[in-house]
């Protein structure tokens, strides 16, 4: 795959498949609060006096009513007992309307709301409310929006004796309070997920980085290793450290036989190290050595005539090492001496025939002078 690409798709991936486990969580995290909602309007349901829900006429005459203001004040101590309840209430069938028979909100609420009057119908009721009257089955429903706000509720029936079905209860949390706690529940995947994306990418990025830096190593060591030039890395003390193919074919030696030798042992005619002396000045000028000609000694005792070039390596500011390339051009010096002779040669040539032109002048002057002094 294109580095690029995987860059991007690794992550991508990372991040799909933690929100996908984020929305399991949600989806489970969700379940169980329901659940335990249910648990709680369940409970809630079994200790309600049913003949008190007998008792009630479904119409502001309850006000008054004993029975209301127990059921009133039960299911606001009710309230208190399981967190973020905003709203308990019993409601009734009554014809194909259902209204409020006792509405009740917990005091830990400051932001009180107005409370539905005792047969104040239920305007927005929905058809899983309706429906709830003729079955005995606790559901939890929403979010869902009425004159109140939107919420999730938990909402159960109450049967009396005789197993008919007398009212409905229900517990109301704000759609915005439960979603919090979902989000906070989600928190820890969310940045998890997060971190791992972030992670990956940078795992991802730095493989391709190490793999394209190596891949320039192996290529920078290709061509070292299949130059024709000689190239050697020596020490700080002047022991080869790499000898390549090129260094190999100029001098003879192998790497096993060069690598830990002196270089001056190695390839140094006799004791001549003026040049020697300027390659490892060169840490201390901060230069390069650049086509210095230099004359070597081969494994067979053969010299010859190189172009070198040195530079000094830096690991974190230490200096460690110098890489020394040297190009063999024995024969282009050979070619130079033979022109230089010849060269030579035809200066001296040159200056016989001038001399012998001079000394052809030099006689013809004496014969005249000779002639002129018999003629006297």
């Amino acid at each position: 795959m294109n580095p690029r690409l995987s860059n991007i798709f690794v992550p991508f991936l990372v991040a799909i498949l933690g929100l996908a486990y984020g929305a399991y969580q949600y989806r489970s995290y969700d379940d169980g609060r329901r659940q335990n909602l249910i648990q709680y309007i369940t409970t809630v349901r079994t200790s309600l006096n049913v003949d008190h829900i007998n008792s009630l006429s479904a119409n502001q005459s309850d006000l008054i009513n004993s029975s209301y203001l127990r059921l009133k004040q039960q299911l606001t101590n009710m309230g208190e007992s399981y967190p973020f309840v905003r709203y308990l209430y019993l409601m009734r069938l009554v014809g194909d309307q259902i209204v409020f028979l006792v509405d009740t909100q917990p005091p830990r609420f400051t932001d009180t709301a107005e409370l539905a009057m005792p047969g104040e119908i239920y305007e927005d009721a929905q058809e899983s409310l309706f429906r709830l009257f003729s079955q005995d089955h606790p559901v939890t429903v929403g979010p869902e929006t009425d004159k109140w706000g939107t919420f999730v509720s938990a909402l159960t029936t109450v049967t009396d004796k005789q197993g008919n079905i007398i009212a409905v209860i229900g517990a109301d949390i704000e759609s915005s309070n439960w979603d919090r706690q979902v989000y906070l529940h989600l928190l820890p995947t969310l940045f998890f997920t997060l971190f791992s994306s972030l992670l990956s990418f940078f795992l991802v990025s730095s493989y391709h980085k190490r793999q394209q830096y190596q891949q320039k190593l192996e290529h920078l060591a290709l061509v070292l290793e299949t130059s024709h030039d000689a190239i050697a890395t020596i020490s700080p003390d002047g022991v080869v450290m790499t000898w390549n193919q090129g260094a190999i074919a100029i001098f003879g030696y192998t790497a096993t036989e060069a690598i830990g030798k002196k270089v001056t042992d190695l390839v140094y005619p006799g004791k001549q190290l003026d040049d020697y002396q300027k390659i490892y000045q060169l840490p201390t000028n901060g230069q390069q050595l650049v086509n210095h000609k230099a004359i070597r000694r081969t494994k067979t005792g053969k010299m010859v005539v190189l172009l070198v070039s040195a530079t000094p390596i830096y690991q974190n500011g230490e200096f460690i090492g110098t890489t020394v390339i040297g190009k063999d051009i024995t024969q282009d010096a050979g070619k130079e001496s033979v022109l230089v002779a010849r060269n030579q040669e035809l200066e001296k040539l040159n200056q016989s025939m001038v001399d012998r032109e001079i000394e052809m002048v030099n006689l013809k002057n004496k014969i005249k002078e000779l002639e002129a002094s018999r003629k006297k």
